[in-house]
């Protein structure tokens, strides 16, 4: 799966990400999922979804439900209003055992098999 882009990235959405999931495709984008078991700062609960645009990659919105999400969702609110792409947001430093590790491991998933990620994932 590492060879394969994905238009979609949803991390840890519950019924909400998976209808998110079939819309999307339905509309005709490649979408990857993952539920539980992804670590950011040792931390399971919560999610970091990410919605970019095919083709530009620029990032179009982002969806975070975490105990620190007022804190983190800076990072792509900056990224959405400069016009970032995903590559941006991957190629950008993330501290390790952060919760805003998150947002570096969703966009990730756009490229990588999220099972292949972890907490402290280059």
């Amino acid at each position: 799966m590492d060879d394969q882009q994905f238009d979609l990235a949803i991390i840890g959405g519950g019924s909400a990400g998976f209808a998110a999931a079939i819309k999307a495709a339905e509309l005709g984008a490649r979408v990857a999922m993952a539920e539980g078991g992804v670590l950011a700062a040792w931390d399971t609960r919560g999610f970091v979804k990410l919605v970019a645009e095919k083709g530009t990659r620029k990032l179009l919105s982002a969806h975070i439900l975490a105990t620190e999400a007022g804190e983190m969702i800076t990072e792509p609110a900056l990224a959405i209003k400069y016009g970032l792409r995903i590559e941006d947001l991957t190629s950008t430093f993330h501290p390790y055992l952060t919760l805003s590790e998150g947002i570096k491991l969703a966009a990730q998933a756009f490229t990588t098999d999220v099972a292949k990620l972890s907490c402290c994932a280059a």
